[in-house]
């Protein structure tokens, strides 16, 4: 009976779940009414997915390369239904250290998330013009910048934050 007990304890301690995967960390320059939040996604990848009625969504990927995402969700309005709002963005990360930079040239490895009862508006959108910069060593990614898109009104209009490794 021991055993069976030890057993059982080793293989939940033992088992790493895809959440530990995730560094949450908090960030600064967060827009005004809601909470921002980093999350670290190692050698985890998200790509724009569409559906058969051309309705976007975002699929997670395993890579060689990893990802973060900076969201902002907005504070519920009280009495209000289906207030709920929620901006997502999206960058790779590569998983050498060194100084990166994200503009016109390598646009495609971010993407823009409008998550609402906002009808024909919510979805996951490329994004169109970016000046961010990136530095990643084994402590910690500094992720600085602006970013912009016209397809559908944003919030989230730079990220400033800080991840530690």
């Amino acid at each position: 009976m021991k055993i069976f007990l030890l057993v059982i304890i080793i293989l939940t301690l033992g088992c790493k779940t895809e959440k530990d995967m995730i560094m949450k960390n908090s960030s600064s320059n967060c827009p005004e009414g809601g909470t921002c939040q980093s999350e670290f996604f190692e050698n985890t990848i998200f790509k724009i997915q569409a559906d058969e009625y051309g309705a976007t969504y975002i699929k997670k990927m395993k890579s060689n390369q990893s990802s973060v995402r900076y969201s902002f969700l907005r504070d519920e309005m009280n009495n209000i239904a289906d207030s709920y709002y929620k901006e997502e963005f999206h960058i790779l990360i590569p998983n050498e250290n060194g100084t990166y930079e994200y503009n016109q040239e390598n646009i495609k490895d971010l993407s823009f998330g409008r998550l609402c009862n906002c009808r024909g508006t919510t979805g996951y959108y490329p994004v169109e013009k970016a000046n961010i910069k990136l530095n990643r060593n084994d402590k910690q990614i500094t992720i600085t910048g602006t970013f912009s898109l016209s397809e559908v009104p944003h919030i989230l209009k730079s990220i400033n934050t800080t991840i530690k490794l």
